[in-house]
């Protein structure tokens, strides 16, 4: 995921995937942060080009959320939360 995420998607800064278990059902939440000067109408493209990549990829569903800049955790090389 994250390949697809850094390779086709420049405008993502940040993401953090959530995983819930629901019931009997995984559900699966990408939380992006896009670029702040990004125009509302390229956030919601690519809100569904993420969608549509990861769908194609990993033959998951995901619910992709648009988060404020600054907002997603941040994290070094060794997976520590800074």
């Amino acid at each position: 995921m994250e390949e697809v995420i850094r390779r086709e998607f420049q405008e993502v800064e940040e993401f953090e995937i959530v995983v819930e278990r629901r019931g009997l059902m995984d559900v699966i939440t990408l939380r992006a942060e896009v670029q702040p000067q990004l125009p509302i109408g390229s956030i919601e493209q690519t809100k569904s080009r993420l969608s549509e990549s990861l769908k194609i990829a990993t033959n998951l569903s995901f619910n992709v959320i648009i988060e404020p800049p600054g907002s997603l955790p941040r994290y070094t090389a060794q997976g520590e939360k800074v």
